[in-house]
């Protein structure tokens, strides 16, 4: 007979962000899918000092309106019985179980039992044989705004919405793994039903499938939150799917790059500066004529208290001021753009900063810079050997991915806070987590990629990636705004070099991540993007990355990332169907499919969506198109 013990799923702290955050279902050692539980119940304990998991990130602060952001709590056992005054220990992060229909592994009988059952192992009251066990349904139901229940199998067998008979019912496979294999069979009245084609969308569905009485509606249910609490009204159709299914889960978080405090504190110096009456009326009566870098000239003569700033610094501050008069609360786009704004400032800045964030500059030879810039339009490359990301999760969604940020950012939070916690007006932080690492940011240069841009403007390509975005706009999905060629082919590009660089740095893909830097900044654009490492050892780096900012690894691996770009193994057929029809989620991606242009998903800020080697190399090169290395290698 088992032995029963506790259930219990050890989980690292970074996973509880993403992709095993709250609402998300995970299999333990014992085969136990278990979820992890509502925010409002992980510091629920008069003995935790929950100072020491506090977060501050002030730019994250003020786009969710929290005070801080918390680590999820790590496990520490007391080491002996004199240990157990200190703060902190034992410490667990409260998991529900799901599904909650189970089969007996020997007589298929299926039952119900409670989420908060501990045991790991759960015996069949059915059959009398001592080694059965329970398991837990392959099949959930799921719905567009986040509810999850089990599967209605009374109602699905008896073709009835109310059905009247009880059961029991047995769980039956008849060869195979697959849905099609299986079937519900009611004991009582011999009724059966097979669950063949129920999470394909050509054929049966809860919707029109289940009884000839009307539609089977969401339940409302959040197992998350535990079986006490009530379920919500919702007006959906339930969805079946597989409980391990990709779309089960599709964690809502937002990156955000650490900026030293002795810089801010530098630019709040310049800006209280700039603030007094004098000043002002002069960059009032400039900024509409002058750009920015004249005005700080203009500044820097007409007033000594200015004279000894840093030029770039002094521009920094100027365009702060500007920045912050045009814009307006309900620009949801400008507050995530100026995120980005104010890390590329730093990431392509051109001093060494000396702080918990390092910026240098690889060593070139003297025509070493000249001949990336040539050969690739390289305009600048920094390295980054210290570096730390901060990842707040604030909500999720099922069945489909997650509406960008800048659509409806208030609505967006306030409604992924209310599937983290059970009464989000309560509480004043969200759930995040600190990444040390290193990083490579490559810049490339702004007149090049207008030329470039300017020349394939009515090309087929071009063409075809704008008729992708119209098409999945018509279908109500959320798309990134100003997805142009260059954010395209940067984004490709970054692609490409992730794959290579694995190759030589010794880190493994997953633990590799872009971001991606392309839009307006003031009078210039951004046009960069930096590969870095999503986690990293205690002192933020293993050096492996940053090494191959010498001119000599860079070069390599970007003649292997533009030439592998050339041809993918599965070509033609890969570009022909991204130029007919697209391909990837929502059908946004061109010539970019698992075999050539893919990284992990948790890689990608985007989920591999917005992809085309096209635009950084192709076989098919016409005359109305040119890749970009084409361009610059033919101008």
């Amino acid at each position: 007979m088992f032995k029963s013990k506790e259930v219990e799923i050890p989980l690292r702290r970074s996973e509880l962000i993403s992709p095993t955050g709250i609402g998300a279902l995970t299999t333990n050692s014992d085969g136990i899918n278990l979820m992890p539980g509502a925010l409002d119940m992980w510091f629920d304990n008069a003995d935790i000092m929950e100072n020491e998991f506090e977060i501050y990130e002030e730019r994250l602060s003020k786009i969710f309106n929290v005070e801080s952001f918390r680590l999820p709590p790590d496990y520490r056992a007391p080491f002996n019985k004199y240990q157990q005054a200190e703060k902190n220990l034992n410490i667990r992060i409260p998991m529900v179980r799901f599904p909650n229909w189970y089969y007996c592994s020997s007589c298929k009988t299926m039952s119900k039992e409670v989420s908060s059952r501990k045991d790991s192992i759960l015996t069949c009251s059915h059959c009398k044989n001592n080694y059965a066990r329970l398991i837990q349904v392959p099949l959930i139901v799921a719905c567009e705004k986040g509810h999850l229940d089990d599967f209605p199998w009374n109602e699905w067998v008896h073709e009835s919405l109310g059905p009247r008979c009880k059961g029991p019912l047995k769980l039956i496979s008849t060869g195979g793994a697959t849905l099609s294999s299986m079937k519900v069979k009611c004991t009582s009245c011999s009724g059966e039903r097979s669950l063949r084609g129920l999470t394909t969308k050509d054929s049966e569905h809860l919707y029109d499938h289940l009884s000839k009485e009307g539609y089977y509606k969401c339940t409302g249910r959040k197992p998350w939150f535990g079986d006490r609490i009530q379920n919500e009204e919702c007006s959906c159709i339930p969805q079946p799917i597989l409980k391990n299914a990709s779309n089960a889960y599709f964690s809502e978080v937002l990156n955000a790059i650490y900026l030293p405090p002795n810089r801010d504190a530098k630019i709040q110096k310049i800006l209280d500066l700039l603030a007094l009456p004098n000043i002002m009326e002069n960059i009032e009566l400039l900024k509409k004529t002058a750009p920015i870098p004249l005005i700080g000239t203009v500044l820097k003569t007409n007033f000594t208290s200015l004279s000894d700033i840093d030029n770039a610094l002094l521009e920094d501050g100027i365009a702060k001021i500007i920045n912050s008069e045009d814009k307006t609360e309900n620009n949801e786009n400008a507050v995530l753009l100026n995120l980005k704004i104010e890390e590329y400032d730093l990431l392509a800045s051109n001093e060494k900063i000396e702080s918990d964030f390092l910026v240098v500059q690889p060593e070139y030879d003297k025509d070493g810079n000249t001949l990336l810039h040539q050969k690739y339009g390289i305009s600048k490359i920094n390295l980054i050997p210290k570096l730390r990301e901060t990842r707040v999760l604030y909500g999720f969604s099922r069945l489909n991915p997650p509406l960008p940020l800048s659509t409806n950012r208030k609505e967006i939070i306030e409604n992924g806070k209310s599937k983290l916690f059970i009464k989000p007006q309560k509480f004043k932080w969200l759930p995040a987590y600190k990444v040390q690492g290193e990083g490579i940011y490559i810049e490339f240069d702004d007149n090049l990629l207008s030329e470039w841009e300017s020349s394939i403007r009515n090309s087929s390509r071009v063409s075809k990636l704008n008729e992708r975005l119209n098409n999945a706009r018509q279908e109500g999905i959320g798309i990134k705004a100003d997805v142009s060629p260059r954010y395209v082919m940067l984004h490709t590009l970054a692609h490409l070099f992730i794959q290579e660089i694995v190759l030589s740095c010794g880190y493994s893909s997953s633990s590799l991540k872009e971001r991606i830097y392309v839009g307006p900044k003031e009078n210039e654009n951004m046009n960069g993007f930096l590969i870095y490492t999503s986690s990293g050892d205690s002192e933020g780096t293993m050096g492996g990355l940053v090494r191959l900012g010498e001119i000599s690894s860079i070069e390599s691996i970007l003649e292997k990332a533009i030439s592998k770009a050339n041809w993918c193994s599965s070509d033609p057929v890969c570009n022909e169907i991204g130029m007919d029809f697209g391909q990837g989620r929502d059908f946004l991606n061109g010539a970019a499919c698992h075999n050539c242009a893919y990284v992990s998903e948790i890689s990608c800020e985007e989920l591999n969506k917005y992809l085309d080697r096209g635009f950084v190399n192709i076989y098919d090169a016409t005359d109305d198109f040119k890749s970009f290395f084409n361009y610059v290698e033919t101008r």
